[in-house]
């Protein structure tokens, strides 16, 4: 809804935006490719995810992902390897976005697409990255234990450093 103003008087099922697609089918499309790439992206890090999500069948039983699409994001090289590309589904939101010729409809009329739809493109691709990177780039648990211990070794000999030593004359 943020980028597309459809007649609110008109059933969006009857207002086509493309040949084969009606307003309402774009909307859901497009939830659809960000929910797609939002589970492709964290299915990699997160272990209960990828238990719910552990192959392509468990995305179509979901509704995320059709046969079709799958093909596109396929590769030679393994079989999991297709969610490396999580990023994909946005450009065909993208895609979706630039095929949109509706200047001259009174039914409906595109918003102003780069203040709207791709500055929210951008962003979310930008948060999945980050977390994608955090992922990819975390320091070893060894490192964090060494740097641990170090810590409260400091903190120990800095408190017994800094007492008095009362010598006892005799």
């Amino acid at each position: 809804d943020s980028f597309l103003w459809i007649d609110p008087t008109r059933n969006e099922d009857e207002i086509m935006t493309r040949p084969d697609m009606s307003a309402n089918k774009l909307k859901k499309t497009i939830v659809r490719y960000y929910l797609l790439s939002w589970t492709m992206c964290l299915s990699r890090m997160s272990t209960a995810l990828h238990k719910i999500f552990p192959n392509e069948l468990n995305y179509y039983d979901k509704g995320l992902l059709t046969e079709r699409e799958f093909h596109g994001l396929c590769c030679r090289s393994g079989s999991e390897s297709w969610t490396e590309k999580w990023t994909t589904p946005l450009l065909w939101i993208n895609k979706l976005a630039n095929n949109l010729s509706l200047d001259d409809s009174k039914l409906v009329k595109v918003k102003d697409l780069k203040e709207g739809l791709y500055k929210h493109l951008v962003e979310f691709r930008s948060k999945l990255q980050t977390l994608q990177n955090y992922n990819e780039y975390r320091m070893p648990r060894s490192i964090i234990r060494v740097l641990t211990v170090a810590i409260y070794v400091n903190l120990v000999l800095g408190a017994l450093a800094g007492q008095e030593v009362i010598a006892l004359a005799a």
